[in-house]
């Protein structure tokens, strides 16, 4: 722990940090367990504390009855701490998917955005989010996207610029090449072939000096891009 300490101290100061929950049990083919854990900002001095309220949150309430609901063996549960910078204030966040589950006809991102720091993965009261269809190639014309939905929090206006949509799709590229090569391979395929539903769940934020930023990204299980 003293480690610890001196490295949140190191990388950070005195600001605060983040720790970020992410358990061996989230975005399973037949559970998703995504918003079930805690995380929690701290400074150095009190990282201690913050690690005992992530792994503690593997055991809530709420995480124990949705895993013994759909079977979950909890013995198997294992929780992982991200730390970074804590931002906190927000201009915008997001998740995105790198598929076009809609059709396969189509490669493109599914993209939810929010005002502030209004949570997408698990909103409150009736929010819902800005939701857009980022072409990726459409008959060799540069990308577009398609809006889905308006934020209801953001009185009909756009949550990003088209600029911002371009930057954050530039960066969905790249992480989804590089999932691809670590977590897509069809197992032996030789030539070496890559499952065309493996697919990047990421999530995003724009801090208040307009920067973007990637805050963690996973392989998306049980995606498929639907059939024509």
């Amino acid at each position: 722990m003293r480690a610890l300490e001196a490295l949140v101290q190191t990388n950070f100061g005195t600001a605060e940090a983040r720790f970020r929950s992410s358990t061996n049990v989230e975005d399973l083919p037949d559970f998703s367990g995504a918003g079930l854990y805690t995380s929690a900002g701290a400074d150095a001095a009190g990282a201690e504390d913050a690690v005992k309220v992530v792994w503690a949150s593997a055991f809530n309430y709420a995480a124990f009855v949705e895993r013994d609901f759909y079977r979950v063996d909890h013995r198997q549960v294992m929780m992982g701490v991200l730390v970074h910078l804590s931002f906190g204030e927000e201009l915008a966040n997001g998740v995105a998917l790198t598929i076009n589950e809609y059709t396969a006809l189509r490669p493109g991102f599914y993209i939810n955005s929010q005002v502030g720091e209004f949570a997408v993965a698990n909103p409150t009261g009736d929010a819902t989010p800005e939701q857009i269809l980022w072409y990726r190639y459409y008959q060799g014309l540069p990308e577009y996207y398609e809006i889905l939905s308006r934020s209801s929090l953001n009185e009909g206006r756009p949550v990003l610029s088209d600029a911002q949509y371009a930057e954050l799709a530039t960066l969905l590229e790249l992480v989804h090449a590089r999932f691809r090569i670590l977590y897509c391979q069809i197992p032996d395929s030789n030539p070496i072939r890559y499952d065309p539903n493996c697919a990047t769940d990421v999530e995003w934020k724009i801090a208040t000096d307009g920067q973007l930023y990637v805050k963690q990204a996973r392989p998306l299980r049980g995606a498929q891009a639907r059939q024509p």
